[in-house]
């Protein structure tokens, strides 16, 4: 997975990639909650995404 954080005039944007075709055929993975830890390891933020078979495509 690749994950990217940026800032920019107070907005903060993550942007999770994962290329699903290295990934095994035919295996379950959840992948649908990410959550964001500050330097002292302390969560300050939750993302949940939709499941796999939700998403258009």
């Amino acid at each position: 997975m690749e994950l990217i954080c940026t800032a920019d005039e107070g907005l903060i944007t993550v942007t999770a990639t994962l290329q699903d075709a290295v990934l095994p055929a035919d295996t379950a993975y959840d992948f649908n909650t990410l959550m964001l830890l500050d330097a002292d390891d302390k969560a300050f933020a939750v993302v949940v995404l939709p499941a796999r078979h939700a998403l258009p495509g």
